[in-house]
């Protein structure tokens, strides 16, 4: 149920946040920070997304309600600055992320242009499919006019 599952997700920040504002020594301060912005990140959205059933029981009032997507909104600049750092913390290799902009040499533009150079769907202008089901229907209309 919902509420199941936003008492799990409550359960999980609160976790995450606790874990992340522990004072460690085998980093320093920037790290701490790093992590504490990304636990309030992930709260935030994980309130933003349930603001709906937050509004309807009366959790939030409706003065309320915008204020975690506009705090979410505020945060990710600083966030963004430290994803890439934040990725490669976890050591995944290159190929088993399959992203064309995640890769650790930082050349995304390249990458970008090399990724979508191997997409199949990039071999043609037209995909089959519309030619197979959809050009037949516009064809079909402009017959009737």
């Amino acid at each position: 149920s919902r509420a199941a599952r936003a008492h799990a997700e409550a359960h999980a920040a609160t976790a995450f946040f606790e874990a992340a504002a522990k004072p460690r020594t085998d980093a320093g301060d920037a790290v701490t920070q790093a992590l504490v912005r990304l636990s309030t990140l992930h709260a935030l959205f994980l309130l933003e997304s349930a603001s709906g059933d937050l509004l309807a029981s009366g959790f939030l009032s409706p003065a309320q309600a915008p204020l975690p997507q506009e705090a979410l909104l505020g945060l990710l600049p600083a966030v963004r600055r430290e994803a890439v750092s934040l990725m490669e913390a976890w050591s995944i290799p290159d190929g088993a992320l399959a992203s064309a902009i995640g890769a650790s040499h930082g050349d995304y533009v390249t990458a970008l242009r090399d990724f979508a150079r191997q997409e199949p769907l990039n071999d043609s202008d037209v995909s089959p499919a519309f030619l197979a089901s959809l050009a037949p229907l516009k064809e079909a209309a402009r017959a009737r006019l």
